[in-house]
């Protein structure tokens, strides 16, 4: 259980991160646009 819990963990970090780095992504790609 804890193996799982934490390898659910790790991959939400991940998750988490690629979402982060798409949102700024995206806002320095608007801001280049602008």
């Amino acid at each position: 259980w804890f193996s799982f819990s934490r390898k659910r963990w790790m991959n939400n970090d991940r998750l988490l991160r690629d979402v982060v780095l798409l949102r700024w992504n995206r806002a320095a790609t608007h801001h280049d646009t602008e």
